[in-house]
């Protein structure tokens, strides 16, 4: 700053102005760093700004980036008010202690500061701008989130839905599970009750079912308390015939015993071994008797099998070429045994022939010739 200097005749006005110019350069340096302050501040409002604005496009660090930079807002604010209070109180200062000129650079520096105040306000407004817009996106954000949990309510409410109708889908399946086990065991108790007639008094002639018998079918018969099997044609009661079979095994077993137990008591120790011997061998003999009846028995079931098998066939056979004694066509020759040997025999053609040459020696011209015309 140029010194502005002038002399009244006076020594110490000399003094009082140059102390004047100091007080005013002071406040010019306290300005100018009130300036430099102010422009600090101006230049951390535009960087805070410019964070928040950048902090905008993340709605997670919205708040906390709003609020450090409304607080360097607020610094900056609390700078400017503060050079703008010091310029004042420099400006104060230099209108009483300096010369006009003095006085004009000090309130312009002031206004400068002032000026720059302005500015930092602006930005500071700026800034609480942004500061808003980011509470406004927030406000977005939070209500995006709310349409999210509206959404994702929805998909769960369909999804309790879909889980609804599958329980329904096999809850009717288990029902058709059901249904087709139903009909399986139903399938299987009517089998079995074709099979197994259960208990009745004497040979049924149909099954439960009043359908015709099969073959295999069996039942308890409670007259004679045996069960017996139905072999196709008729009902065979195979305990019976084995406990015949058995208990004449056991009389020619106990025969035999007795036999063995009287020889025993009638003969000495060696004949009475010989005789048991004996009784062994009868015994085997027995056993290999009865066994050869068994085997007599089957051979004898079998032939018969074989002959009824033989009388179907002969029966169908001999119906078939059967003529009925009511008369009928032939469609084939006759062939007799013979000659007839009685009046109301049949004559065959040899026999007949025979005959007519025989008799054409005794019998008349005239009575020829009328058996010959008819």
């Amino acid at each position: 700053m140029a010194r502005n200097s002038f002399y009244s005749g006076n020594a110490g006005d000399e003094v009082i102005i140059d102390n004047s110019v100091a007080a005013a350069e002071l406040a010019e340096t306290n300005a100018a760093a009130s300036a430099n302050a102010a422009a600090s501040s101006e230049s951390n409002a535009a960087s805070s700004a410019t964070s928040a604005a950048n902090s905008a496009t993340t709605s997670g660090s919205y708040l906390t980036a709003g609020q450090a930079a409304q607080t360097a807002a607020e610094l900056a604010e609390t700078n400017a008010e503060t050079a703008k209070t010091n310029a004042a109180a420099s400006a104060a200062a230099a209108q009483s202690s300096e010369d006009d000129a003095a006085i004009d650079l000090a309130l312009t520096n002031a206004d400068v500061v002032l000026t720059h105040a302005d500015v930092v306000l602006a930005e500071a407004d700026k800034v609480q701008t942004g500061l808003d817009r980011i509470a406004v996106a927030a406000d977005l954000v939070l209500t995006n989130q709310d349409t999210i949990d509206t959404a994702a309510d929805v998909v769960l409410t369909n999804a309790d839905v879909v889980l609804t109708h599958a329980d329904v889908v096999l809850t009717n399946a288990d029902a058709a599970t059901t249904a087709a086990d139903r009909s399986a065991i139903t399938t299987l108790y009517d089998t079995f009750d074709d099979r197994y007639l259960g208990t009745k008094s004497s040979d049924p002639s149909v099954d439960n079912d009043g359908n015709a018998l099969a073959t295999g079918a069996m039942y308890f018969n409670s007259t004679v308390n045996n069960t017996r099997f139905y072999n196709g044609t008729a009902w065979e009661d195979p305990e019976a015939t084995a406990t015949s079979g058995a208990s004449t095994a056991t009389t020619k077993a106990n025969e035999a015993a007795a036999s063995a137990s009287s020889a025993l008591t009638s003969k000495n120790s060696a004949a009475a071994d010989l005789v048991l011997t004996n009784a062994d061998v009868v015994l085997t003999h027995a056993d290999v008797v009865l066994t050869h009846a068994d085997v007599v028995l089957t051979t004898a079931d079998l032939a018969l099998t074989n002959a009824d098998v033989v009388l179907t066939h002969a029966d169908v056979a001999n119906t078939a070429d059967k003529l009925p004694k009511s008369g009928g066509t032939m469609t084939g020759t006759l062939i007799l045994s013979g000659n007839p040997s009685a009046g109301n025999h049949a004559s065959n053609k040899t026999y007949v022939d025979s005959a007519i040459i025989a008799n054409n020696a005794t019998i008349p011209d005239a009575v020829a010739m009328s058996i010959a015309l008819g």
